[in-house]
């Protein structure tokens, strides 16, 4: 059976004009943090295969699908486990992530775009932020931020310091336990161009930043 003939990804248009952005607000939100006392640690991200590489080196794919484009936190492609060079990725009450970075349907560069905040042993997500909830988030660290631009806090119970933002319970009909890894995969649905997802060298990738209790 000859293999399907497969949508072309990329326009050759990047998101690459609001790195310089995006990297500001990173900063705004450390020194946000910093002020409440907290210390912040970045997360190194990746994108998952595409899944015709995937299953050529009999990887785990992750539900892969070539409608999006997946980012997460990068990690060991054969064995799957997170980087040991990561911060820890596990979320105690106090501590809490930011997600942030370019909201990809505003610069058309997704049709939809989501976070689900999936624990990453058990390969489930019970909770999402989408694009929708991502709407003016970035200008409450960084006033005038440019309005493509997100930054959403996921916390604890009772633990959200912003307007932005979604706690993340503990037990498994609501939540993460608090032993279990805390991987967001940011997705980025359907380029309105291509009507395929976007191409990996086109998209800014969207970050993370762990946030513990200075003291």
């Amino acid at each position: 059976v000859p293999p399907p003939k497969l949508r072309v990804r990329g326009t050759g248009k990047t998101e690459g004009w609001l790195l310089s952005e995006v990297e500001a607000l990173g900063q705004a939100i450390l020194a946000y943090y910093s002020g409440m006392g907290y210390t912040g640690t970045p997360v190194k991200m990746a994108t998952i295969p595409d899944g015709y590489n995937c299953l050529e080196n009999m990887q785990n794919c992750l539900g892969d699908n070539r409608d999006t484009v997946f980012i997460c936190p990068a990690y060991d492609v054969i064995k799957g486990a997170i980087l040991p060079e990561q911060p820890p990725l596990t979320m105690a009450d106090g501590e809490f992530l930011v997600c942030y970075g370019v909201q990809h349907p505003s610069v058309k560069k997704a049709t939809y775009s989501n976070i689900s905040i999936m624990g990453w042993a058990h390969k489930d997500a019970p909770l999402v932020v989408t694009d929708q909830d991502m709407a003016g988030s970035a200008q409450e660290y960084l006033p005038g931020a440019n309005p493509a631009l997100y930054a959403y806090q996921i916390a604890r119970k009772n633990g959200c310091l912003t307007q932005h933002c979604k706690e993340l319970g503990t037990d498994c009909t609501s939540g993460i336990a608090t032993d279990e890894v805390v991987a967001p995969v940011f997705r980025a649905y359907v380029e309105p161009a291509t009507k395929v997802g976007p191409a990996w060298g086109e998209v800014i990738l969207d970050r993370i930043i762990k946030f513990t209790p200075s003291h």
